[in-house]
């Protein structure tokens, strides 16, 4: 009884962890067209604007190069 309870519990642990890696596989998108339509959310508009703030901050301290591509990876913007 123990030894099918264990087995049991095995099964439906090893279809849990492999069962959903399939699905997962499958696009989502149900557009037809082939063209991906952009999807932003509110989070990435705000990133944008933070983005675009550091941008014109690091060009006006740095210029160009190396400094300025550091100074928008150090926002995290590069």
């Amino acid at each position: 009884m123990l030894r099918g309870l264990f087995v049991a519990a095995a099964l439906t642990v090893g279809g849990v962890a492999f069962g959903s890696m399939g699905a997962s596989a499958a696009p989502t998108s149900t557009n037809l067209s082939g063209a991906a339509l952009p999807q932003m959310s509110l989070i990435e508009k705000t990133q944008h604007r933070y983005c675009r703030r550091w941008y014109r901050e690091c060009r006006a301290r740095w210029g160009g190069g190396r400094d300025f591509r550091r100074c928008m990876r150090r926002h995290g913007c590069g």
